[in-house]
């Protein structure tokens, strides 16, 4: 077992409830942004974001994330995520967290303690 672990925050154009929510504004920023600032902040030794959007890709790329495209007929977002640690060709032995792309004030504290 490693003492590292990655982020992959999934994120989606195609919410019903708020369509293009990543991308939705909170004073001034996006949401993405915020969620991509505070994975930066964790202990993580990876970052990226799983997304089937290209404005979303190019507006995280834009905010300096490691950006994985991934299909559009994904259910969840734990499906996302693991179309893109397939791609990434994660090791079996390195924990993923799961941020989500609509959690920008996740407290960090608990983000480094779950891969313990």
């Amino acid at each position: 077992m490693t003492d590292s672990f990655v982020i992959i925050v999934p994120a989606r154009a195609g919410s019903t409830r708020l369509p293009n929510k990543p991308m939705a504004m909170i004073n001034g920023r996006t949401v993405i942004s915020r969620v991509i600032d505070l994975a930066n902040t964790s202990n993580a030794s990876n970052i990226y974001i799983a997304t089937d959007s290209g404005e979303i890709k190019d507006h995280c790329e834009s905010c300096g994330a490691n950006v994985v495209m991934t299909s559009s007929d994904h259910i969840s977002g734990m499906d996302r995520i693991a179309e893109a640690a397939k791609k990434l060709d994660l090791p079996n032995d390195v924990p993923i967290i799961n941020l989500h792309g609509d959690e920008p004030f996740m407290p960090v504290q608990i983000i480094n303690q779950l891969p313990m």
